[in-house]
């Protein structure tokens, strides 16, 4: 089971997509950020990130605001698994907040 608010890799938001777990917005903004760091056509500035993006090494937040205290708590909660994660994630990774 995914927890839509917890620190997401693209296995995990393939998976919410398919199950339909993940919510439309969701859905939509990670499209819309991956097609402009994979576009060849208007190439993203940042090597770095479309290389991470290419070999799935960034992880990313959902948070509908980031007003909510709710929501807050899940940045928080998110940003601290990132954390205690990076080392083992890859030698160029980073964190993508989605609101």
């Amino acid at each position: 089971m995914i927890k839509i608010s917890s620190l997401l890799d693209q296995e995990k938001i393939k998976e919410g997509m398919e199950k339909g777990i993940l919510k439309e917005w969701m859905i939509t903004t990670y499209s819309d950020f991956r097609n402009s760091l994979l576009d060849d056509s208007a190439p993203y500035p940042c090597y770095f990130a479309v290389e991470a993006e290419k070999n799935g090494l960034i992880r990313y937040i959902f948070a509908e605001s980031a007003y909510d205290t709710h929501e807050l708590l899940n940045i928080r909660d998110g940003v601290y698994e990132y954390i205690k994660s990076y080392k083992s994630i890859g030698k160029r990774t980073t964190l993508v907040r989605a609101c």
